[in-house]
């Protein structure tokens, strides 16, 4: 049986952080493989500057994850991480995701709450797969 797969999409903001720390100690404690993805809205225009921006965003994925790893070290949780998967689309957020969990045939979404973006209520309405939104008040209850 292959493993569970979570995607947790990432705008490099302190609220998926939050997600992928939750997303993160879920996925260690069922085996499940982690997908990290950005969607960049507003792509530049030149095939080399795009190239560029998707290099710079792969590394910063990837100092995410690490970061992440290291909170879970810091409270106390180790984490043993195998398969970190990186993707970057270009578009509309909500529809970049939607297309992304079914792509992957994601079983969840784990998401960063932000109170001011729309972003997540496309994401709910339309999504194929649980999606789960962390809050901060809600990570210290999942966590421990």
């Amino acid at each position: 049986m292959s493993n569970q797969k979570v995607l947790v999409p990432v705008d490099f903001t302190p609220e998926s952080d939050i997600a992928l720390d939750m997303a993160l100690s879920y996925c260690y404690a069922v085996k499940a493989d982690l997908y990290v993805f950005h969607v960049i809205e507003n792509p530049p225009k030149s095939f080399l500057d795009i190239d560029k921006l998707n290099a710079e965003l792969l590394e910063k994925m990837k100092s995410l994850v690490v970061s992440a790893v290291d909170r879970a070290a810091k409270d106390g949780r180790s984490h043993v991480v195998e398969d970190v998967y990186r993707r970057i689309d270009t578009g509309k957020a909500w529809h970049s995701i939607l297309s992304m969990a079914g792509n992957l045939n994601a079983d969840m979404i784990v998401m960063g709450h932000h109170p001011k973006g729309s972003t997540w209520k496309k994401v709910l309405e339309k999504a194929p797969c649980t999606v789960v939104l962390a809050r901060e008040k809600d990570i210290d209850f999942v966590l421990k």
